[in-house]
């Protein structure tokens, strides 16, 4: 099962989260032979991740979105599908995208599937 800090997800779809890796810039100059290289600083790119949550009441359905959005600007831990887990994660936006009702809901208690679209920035 995977999480987005306090919340666990049923399904969670998108690229890995890499680590910060260096990288590399390489020189080349006019009228001097051969070429250099330059390390910059640690980066990584912005990741977009969907993520399905299972909900039991309708209230915590259609407040999934106020819940979501306080974690823009913190840093949380994310762990994925098959277990990787990445820390100090910025979320940088988070949207929900709908809400559907299960009538017969497997596993019991996923009354509302919730589901939402992050935008997530490694760090160290």
């Amino acid at each position: 099962m995977s999480s987005i800090g306090a919340y666990s997800f049923l399904k969670m779809e998108g690229p890995q989260i890499p680590m910060l890796a260096a990288a590399m810039e390489i020189i080349d100059r006019t009228g001097v032979d051969g070429t250099g290289s330059r390390e910059n600083a640690l980066k990584a790119e912005d990741i977009t991740k969907y993520t399905t949550q299972g909900v039991t009441l309708t209230a915590w359905a259609n407040a999934a979105a106020d819940y979501y959005a306080a974690l823009k600007g913190t840093y949380v831990t994310v762990v994925e599908d098959m277990g990787r887990t990445v820390y100090y994660v910025l979320v940088i936006d988070v949207r929900v995208l709908g809400v559907q009702r299960i009538f017969n809901p497997d596993p019991p208690g996923n009354n509302y599937l919730i589901r939402a679209v992050w935008l997530l920035k490694p760090t160290l």
